[in-house]
């Protein structure tokens, strides 16, 4: 808050600021219009749209944000510092409350409220200080057309109640000569409106004016009558009636008293609930959803405004809604409302909304005696008291639409709340709820939590055990909370120590031994719920490794078909067991999975290794579909014809290349899980194919440490398969990753690549021979003995193509004679090449390109060789494989600045850093320092 005692800021009547005593120069119009709607909602954000259609309506310049940008501007020249703030798709006006009549007047309002059920006369003083504060209409020196916005229509409504509230306070206490001045300016100003009009005449009445009373009806009627066509409606005809009678004078909000014999009449001043459990002290975090609830129920609207919480067990929805609830008190000054409906109660007894319902009723004033026998009528008593009542519903805990429908209010002027693990899809569409879906927590957020409760100086120091206490409870608000308390109740423990026991006891970690709900039992809450399918699905989702799965893997897990997997994810998504973090891919979280894994023993051992074989039959034929789409002539390493996937398996279904290429890589961490599984199963051929199938997407992203931990794993599975071939091919794979610069462990390479062509000798495979010696020739560049790996490599490769037509690619030959100086014949081989893979469109045809062009480097055709691997990286990027591209750049720099063509060798690495830049590639750095190496000129960061 910002202020000085002689500041003040006037709304309540023609707009002025006071700055130390002095009235402000407000500026033009629209700009005086703007400090309006921020006065109007001072302390709670406004958003753009609305500031817009306030001040332009449906017409706005298309400059309006710009202008709107430059009255802004100046409005902070004449207001404190630091009041106009900057927040999520709006701005927020923040002064001193003491400061700004509005705030002033609210907050009155709200005492006379609290005081009205044991001091009225109090609550009336409160209640007239606070009219006190009026001088017209809110903003009355601003455009009529403006002040008919619903933001000031909404004030001027909060000033008509606060005048009804003081006729009935006036009314219990026979002070009606008091407020007699206060409602005629109010009929002043609202002179059509009836509860004004009705109101006026019972304090007429009960200061002994009953004439004068007849005579005002009588005026009244008779305008109705000419200036609308209309006749007084059943309020002000029952005040008429009352006076005409000269029955008791009750107050206007209060059910008019039953015949005699009937039910007893209520005789108090309406009842102001105040039923929100207390606020949490230490709440932190969620600033964007607190902004969105808070901006959205304190604006204006035309109907009810309503908000849906949801998300999973122990994600804070009550915290929330209950920290929005507390700080809209002053918004929705006649009370509020709360009810726990208890639908993941673990007793299973949810409350009934005709519980609830008589709940609110009782809350609201009415004994049992007094309420309607049917629930229809019930609800409907219940939004006719609070219909022009501006109050706040929070309904906590709800199952889902239909039991949350019936308990929110239906007239302007109140909001409500509902918080449930359902996304309450049918309040969304049919009522028009503002969905609010809470996320896990950021980490900086989650250390807000921790900070709060814990205090900065415990937190720094032992950094290293924040984030280990943040990584494990993964942005679970509860867990948060929890972990917190033991260390607070703990002050002799350090966090590491507590850390140690998060490590070691998983969700035991989390127990309350007071009682209080746990994460352990706020999950089973929603796993009672489930149908028997859903809930063994879920059992079953502890034996996947990912992060992230589709339908496709929950069926196969399931043994079940696609359709059925949709839909029992579903259900697990309504329950918030899981979430969809994108279309058709659901995330489950690692508490969550632990939940999972200590329910899995109630499937039995021989189920859940069922269940593991479906799991990695998916993944192995899924891969190997993605594999033949992405590259094709890699399909027969995977041995895929000898493997058949066990029944009830569903396989995905890949349109082209591109989403084959993209499931491999969004898929790589739980393939890499699905090798392991496949060991644990003993299911070596499984476990080649794997690594098969993801060879080329590891080779062509650089993953170096999964490939080569993969080809170890592959290296086994062919020892135990005893399989010289198979073994031969892995080293040689092996030798290819030890010599890669990122790796760079020449010995390894060198025993690897020479146990390869040992093995491959022995057993026949000529091709991946002379694979082997090719690589070993790379590895030795520079020595002598590198060219006769490549003439070996050669003679090998000519062998295999005697024996076996076409089965040596001519790109193959083209690299080889390419590294042998040998250009013309290199060039034959690539023109070939290309011609060969031309539409292909895969990583070959590039690769055939960029060799090409590194024939053409040498064979001293700098010009043919910069269009042969422009060429080149044109085709990865058609393939979406920017690295790719890259990598050919810096291949063809390198080649270039060999034979001296440093200007286009420098041109062709300052492509590849810009690519590698956009990327984050750690690779960026060594090809920054080639160029500098290479000039003196600066290089771009």
């Amino acid at each position: 808050m910002t202020g000085d005692p002689g500041d003040r800021f006037l709304i309540l009547g023609p707009l002025s600021v006071w700055r130390d005593g002095v009235e402000v120069e407000l500026g033009p119009p629209q700009q005086q219009a703007l400090l309006a709607v921020l006065l109007a909602r001072a302390g709670r954000p406004v958003m753009m749209t609305e500031i817009i259609d306030v001040i332009w309506g449906e017409h706005p310049p298309s400059t309006v944000v710009n202008v709107i940008q430059r009255y802004i501007s100046r409005l902070r020249r004449v207001l404190p510092v630091d009041a106009l703030v900057r927040c999520a798709g709006g701005y927020r006006l923040n002064l001193d409350a003491d400061r700004v009549d509005l705030l002033v007047f609210r907050r009155r309002l709200a005492a006379a409220a609290e005081a009205a059920a044991d001091d009225p006369d109090g609550a009336l003083e409160l209640l007239m200080k606070g009219l006190g504060l009026w001088y017209g209409q809110v903003a009355a020196s601003v455009s009529h057309v403006i002040r008919e916005a619903p933001i000031f229509a909404e004030v001027n409504g909060e000033y008509v109640s606060a005048v009804l509230r003081a006729a009935d306070l006036a009314l219990v206490t026979g002070n009606s000569e008091r407020v007699l001045p206060v409602l005629r300016g109010a009929t002043a100003l609202a002179p059509f409106d009836e509860s004004l009009q009705a109101a006026l005449l019972r304090t007429l009445a009960a200061a002994d004016r009953p004439a004068e009373a007849l005579t005002q009806y009588d005026a009244f009627r008779r305008r109705l009558a000419d200036e609308l066509g209309v006749g007084p409606g059943p309020a002000l005809a029952a005040a008429h009636h009352e006076i005409l009678c000269a029955a008791p004078v009750v107050p206007a909000s209060l059910p008019d008293r039953p015949p005699s014999g009937g039910r007893p009449a209520v005789t108090s001043v309406p009842v102001r609930p105040a039923q929100l459990p207390a606020d949490l002290p230490t709440f932190a975090g969620r600033s964007d959803s607190l902004d969105r609830v808070t901006g959205y129920l304190g604006g204006s609207a035309s109907t009810a405004r309503l908000v849906a919480i949801s998300g999973m067990g122990g994600i804070g929805k009550t915290t929330l809604a209950v920290h929005c609830a507390h700080r809209l008190a002053a918004v929705f000054p006649d009370g509020q409302l709360y009810v726990n409906m208890r639908a993941f109660d673990p007793s299973g007894v949810a409350l009934k909304p005709q519980d609830a319902i008589r709940s609110f009723l009782n809350a609201l004033g009415l004994a049992e005696e007094q309420l309607p026998a049917s629930f229809e009528a019930q609800v409907a008593l219940y939004r006719s008291l609070i219909a022009g009542r501006r109050m706040i519903v929070v309904v906590d805990n709800a199952r889902d639409a239909q039991s949350a429908r019936p308990l929110l209010p239906g007239a302007p002027g109140s909001a409500a709340i509902v918080t449930s693990r359902d996304p309450l899809v049918g309040l969304v569409v049919q009522e028009g709820v503002l969905p609010i879906v809470l996320g896990l927590l950021a980490d900086e957020e989650a250390e807000a939590v921790l900070d709060h409760r814990l205090g900065p100086g415990r937190l720094a120091a032992e950094p290293d055990a924040v984030r280990e206490v943040i990584s494990f409870c993964a942005g679970i608000p509860l867990a948060l909370a929890i972990f917190a308390a033991r260390a607070a109740l703990h002050p002799q423990f350090t966090l590491r120590h507590l850390v140690a026991e998060l490590n070691v006891r998983r969700l035991d970690s989390f127990e309350q031994a007071d009682g209080d709900p746990d994460l352990r039992a706020v999950f089973s809450w929603s796993y009672e719920q489930l149908g028997a399918d859903a809930a063994r699905l879920f059992r079953l989702l502890a034996l996947h490794p990912g992060h992230t799965f589709g339908a496709a893997a929950a069926a196969s897990l399931l043994g079940a078909d696609p359709g059925q997997g949709r839909a029992l994810l579903g259900e697990l998504s309504r329950a918030n067991l899981l979430s969809e973090c994108e279309p058709g891919r659901f995330r489950i979280h690692d508490l969550v999975r632990s939940y999972s894994a200590e329910l899995a023993h109630l499937d039995g051992p021989a189920a859940q290794r069922e269940s593991s074989q479906r799991l990695l039959d998916h993944y192995l034929f899924s891969s190997l579909a993605a594999l033949a789409l992405r590259d094709p002539e890699q399909i027969h390493r995977a041995r895929a014809p000898v493997l058949r996937p066990v029944p009830d398996v569903t396989v995905e279904s890949f349109a082209e290349r591109g989403s084959a290429s993209t499931w491999l890589t969004n898929e790589r961490r739980t393939l890499l899980a699905m090798i392991n599984l496949a060991v644990a199963l003993g299911a070596d051929t499984h476990v080649w194919s794997l690594v098969s199938a993801m060879e080329s997407m590891l080779r062509s992203y650089e993953y170096w440490a999964d490939w080569k931990m993969t080809l170890y794993q592959a290296l086994a599975a062919a020892e135990r398969l005893e399989d010289a071939t198979l073994q031969g091919i892995a080293h040689h794979a092996l030798g290819y990753v030890h010599s890669e610069p990122m790796l760079n462990v020449p010995e390894d390479a060198e025993r690897h690549l020479r146990e390869a062509i040992r093995l491959c000798a022995g057993a026949g495979d000529l091709l991946t021979e002379a694979h082997a010696h090719r690589t070993l020739a790379r590895q030795w560049r520079g020595r002598p003995a590198e060219r006769e790996q490549f003439e070996l490599a050669l003679s090998l490769y000519h062998r295999v193509q005697a024996c076996r037509p076409g089965s040596v690619p001519p790109d193959y030959f083209a690299y080889v004679y390419g590294q042998l100086g040998r250009y013309d014949t290199a060039l034959d081989y690539a023109l070939r090449a290309v011609r060969h893979l031309d539409q292909a469109g895969n990583h070959r045809e590039a690769t055939a390109w960029h060799t090409l062009a590194t024939i053409q480097v040498g064979r001293g055709d700098v010009t043919a060789a910069l269009a042969a691997n422009d060429h080149a990286v044109h085709l990865c990027r058609r393939l979406g494989d920017e690295y790719a591209a890259a990598r050919l750049l810096v291949g063809l720099g390198e080649r270039l600045t060999v034979v001296g063509e440093t200007t286009e060798a420098r041109r062709s690495l300052s492509r590849a850093l810009d690519i590698l830049n956009r990327l984050s590639h750690p690779r960026a750095e060594s090809v920054r320092a080639t160029l500098r190496a290479m000039t003196a000129e600066p290089v771009s960061a």
